[in-house]
């Protein structure tokens, strides 16, 4: 039984293995390509969302400075007055809401007009702004980006300036409000809590969903995903398509992506939490762990079946063969499999069918062999029967004589030599009569007409018997013979048993 079971167990164990292995090579194969898919998933819908909240910002700022453009004078015509070029700013203010305030700063650096949504406006003032940095920094064809600064600490504002290169055309220089930018991205989920937030080329929070944290000036330049941004930036790359996995500023996992604003130097960065990004991946995940271990119960019941299918013929063969082994000959072994167990099956039933002939005409042979062995044997004991019992009776009567011509013999012998010869003469007459009747006894034995009895004997005159018959033959050949006396006695084993 433990040997069956074994062979069981051993089939069983090496199917559910075989079909675990497949499953959990397969679970991991389709784990690796959607790890694969769902990364390069996330890495477009990130990247995507990043460029496409850069290309918003930067042609908010090419219509900065095209509108800008627009209130300069065209080639070829005098320059507007003061007043004219004042009430063009007042227009320009309310065709761009995103501008607050917008100047003219002549070609000595005096700041001539001022329009404001916030302040008094001025015209012909004549302010000192040689030094300031939107009248020396714009080249024509090369706008002038300030840093992001705070007005009142409320909101943040970007100065643009643009020199239109005419003689004497000096430069304009207006203050942008960068609410617009706050609300591109504050627009920009990613999944349930992913966000989008812009640096500028230092790493300085520009704009953020949280304004509280662009009004601390948070500096996010350690985050190693604002630091791959600038290093794109700094050598002219268009970006990593890929994910980055990095830590947020509350030490969160998160997964980034970044896209460049091209005429600013700033960076829009995406970010989801990680475990929100692979969401998808983990439920696949589980419901991959649950399909195995569905598998693994269909296998291990499939290996099961299989198992008890290929060796229950096997036990059959087996129970056939030691039931044969026992003297079954006429056992048969059925085994309905329909493949090569059947048919050696059906072989082993031929080789027993055959052995089962040859040993029963063996058996006919020698049975006949054992009768007639038997019945030359009875023969001969019939035979032998009948000669002792010839034998016996033609020796009896010259045994009688020989016993009369020794009593003859004492009776006329008196020296005393020569009645201690006819003592032993007649000692080996008796013990030859009573061969003879032994003699006679066997052979009445073996006719079937006497039934033996046990009886008690003493040893004493077996002893006597034997002394007298080989005393002589001792004698002539130097030797001393001398039995001593004894009274005990034997008997058969059915006397003793009696007793």
């Amino acid at each position: 039984m433990t040997q069956r079971n074994r062979l069981f167990r051993k089939y069983a164990a090496y199917f559910v293995v075989l079909v675990l292995g497949v499953l959990i090579a397969s679970g991991a194969v389709a784990l690796s390509f959607s790890y694969q898919e769902t990364r390069a998933t996330l890495a477009a819908v990130h990247r995507e969302k990043a460029v496409s909240a850069a290309i918003r910002i930067e042609q908010f700022l090419r219509d900065i400075e095209q509108n800008i453009a627009w209130t300069e004078t065209p080639p070829g015509r005098t320059a507007p007055s003061y007043d004219q070029r004042y009430i063009d700013f007042l227009k320009f203010l309310r065709q761009v809401p995103a501008i607050t305030d917008i100047a003219w700063i002549d070609a000595n650096g005096r700041e001539q007009i001022r329009a404001s949504r916030l302040t008094m406006d001025r015209v012909g003032g004549g302010e000192d702004r040689s030094r300031d940095a939107r009248f020396l920094v714009p080249k024509p064809g090369q706008p002038y980006f300030s840093s992001v600064y705070f007005h009142k600490e409320t909101e943040p504002y970007l100065t643009v300036a643009v020199n239109s290169g005419r003689k004497h055309a000096g430069v304009t220089a207006v203050e942008v409000n960068l609410k617009f930018v706050w609300d591109v991205i504050s627009r920009i989920r990613v999944g349930e809590t992913g966000y989008a937030y812009v640096v500028d080329d230092r790493g300085q929070l520009v704009s953020h969903p949280d304004i509280s944290l662009v009004l601390q000036k948070s500096d996010l330049s350690a985050l190693p995903q604002v630091q791959a941004a600038l290093a794109a930036r700094a050598t002219s790359s268009e970006g990593d398509p890929e994910l980055i996995e990095a830590l947020d500023t509350r030490g969160r996992p998160m997964l980034a992506a970044y896209a460049p604003i091209a005429p600013i130097g700033w960076s829009v960065l995406v970010e989801q939490p990680l475990n929100e990004a692979y969401a998808p991946l983990y439920h696949s995940l589980m419901r991959t762990g649950f399909l195995l271990l569905l598998g693994l119960i269909v296998a291990v019941i499939a290996s099961l079946l299989l198992a008890r299918r290929m060796v229950t013929p096997i036990k059959t063969l087996q129970d056939g063969a030691a039931r044969i082994g026992a003297g079954a000959l006429d056992q048969h072994i059925d085994v309905h499999t329909g493949d090569e167990l059947e048919t050696l099956a059906e072989e082993f039933n031929l080789m027993i069918n055959l052995m089962t002939t040859r040993l029963r005409d063996s058996y006919t042979g020698l049975e006949q062999k054992v009768t007639e062995r038997t019945q030359e044997l009875a023969a001969a004991n019939q035979a032998k029967t009948r000669f002792l019992a010839a034998a016996s009776h033609d020796l009896r009567q010259p045994m009688h004589a020989l016993g009369m011509f020794v009593a003859q013999l004492r009776g006329s012998v008196t020296e005393p030599r020569a009645l201690a010869l006819v003592d032993k003469v007649e000692s080996a007459v008796t013990a030859l009569q009573q061969l003879l009747d032994a003699l006679l006894d066997i052979s009445r034995l073996d006719a079937g007409v006497v039934t033996p009895t046990s009886a008690e004997f003493a040893l004493q005159p077996l002893l006597t018997r034997l002394d007298r018959a080989f005393a002589p033959q001792a004698e002539e050949k130097g030797l001393r013979l001398r039995a001593v006396p004894s009274r005990l006695a034997v008997c058969s084993v059915e006397a003793c048993r009696m007793q």
